[in-house]
């Protein structure tokens, strides 16, 4: 899915709570206390919230973040990387390449990072 693909899927999510919810984009704009060109924007497929932002669109619109967002957004082109959001702080990454043995060492080490500054401990 391309950031074109990505923006239009979450405009069209976006659509559908506001119209289940009743609400106008100046009154979401009102309560989540973003702009009203900030809320036009991802209706008009222009950008896509950063997570915060989604944050406060899902609580205005009773729902999940993850429901606002596609369910699969994978990388450009012919990416081996699958990225499937889970709530607007979490994602699961699936990635399945041949590559070299230093670069999958690289990559290796970041997710190990990661895992380590969130708690998470491995034995590797």
């Amino acid at each position: 899915m391309n950031d074109k693909e990505i923006r239009k899927e979450f405009s069209e999510r976006l659509e559908v709570k506001l119209a289940q919810s009743d609400m106008s984009q100046a009154e979401l704009a009102r309560i989540t206390g973003l702009s009203k060109d900030a809320i036009s924007t991802y209706i008009r497929e222009r950008s896509l919230p950063g997570p915060q932002n989604l944050k406060k669109l899902a609580e205005a619109l009773k729902c999940q973040p993850a429901d606002l967002v596609p369910k699969n957004l994978t990388g450009r082109g012919r990416s081996p990387a699958t990225l499937t959001m889970i709530d607007t702080q979490t994602a699961h990454l699936k990635l399945e390449a041949e590559m070299p043995l230093e670069q999958a060492t690289r990559i290796l080490a970041i997710l190990n990072e990661t895992h380590h500054t969130e708690g998470g401990g491995t034995d590797t």
